[in-house]
């Protein structure tokens, strides 16, 4: 419920095109501090959180999965990314926010700005893997991992100067809403029906 609440907030203010003015303070924060060291990484980060990037991580990651056997995860990680998404997508053409422009860093993207589609795909894609990854020795890894992942992702598109930080707190908080209400789904899904051992009852 909490990243609802806060994501409601945000778009509230959105909606409303009232803005928030620690946006632009931290965009300029953002600016000041591009340069060679931070270009490469960040720009690696853009891409890799992209669309393109996601559906070849994806695509490895299902193949992995069907191959263990395990064919109702991999349909689970296909509906929690490409789930967010289509959310974001729809999202994008109701709230209609364009774009910061600040400066030109060299990186240009297309459409609308709310939310931020890198960061809420690379929050799903990370906390659908901390999903399936839990009750194993590697959850602590992928929740970490997971966790840095969608961190870096979203930050690149501020420092990259296409995405208000709102947009990207937005996406964290609808990519993580979005695939824990998918795990609570599949968790009641797998408890609903217990049948009980043994006979079923008979009459004689």
């Amino acid at each position: 419920m909490l990243p609802l609440i806060l994501l409601a907030e945000l778009a509230e203010d959105v909606w409303r095109r009232e803005g928030f003015a620690w946006d632009l303070e931290v965009l300029r924060f953002m600016h000041d501090r591009q340069g060679p060291v931070l270009d490469v990484p960040m720009v690696a980060l853009s891409i890799v959180g992209g669309a393109a990037g996601l559906v070849v991580v994806v695509t490895g990651l299902v193949v992995a999965l069907g191959r263990r056997g395990r064919r109702a995860d991999a349909v689970f990680l296909v509906i929690a990314v490409g789930g967010a998404a289509v959310i974001e997508f729809v999202a994008k053409l109701a709230f209609a926010r364009p774009r910061p422009d600040l400066w030109d860093s060299g990186w240009h993207a297309v459409g609308y700005s709310f939310p931020s589609g890198h960061a809420m795909s690379s929050t799903a894609l990370a906390v659908a893997l901390a999903s399936l990854a839990w009750g194993t020795r590697w959850r602590w890894w992928a929740v970490g991992g997971g966790a840095l992942f969608a961190l870096g992702v979203g930050v690149s598109r501020v420092y990259l100067g296409v995405h208000y930080p709102s947009d990207v707190l937005a996406g964290w908080c609808a990519g993580l809403a979005w695939v824990s209400g998918l795990v609570l789904v599949r968790a009641m899904r797998k408890d609903s029906i217990t049948l009980p051992s043994g006979d079923l009852g008979t009459s004689e």
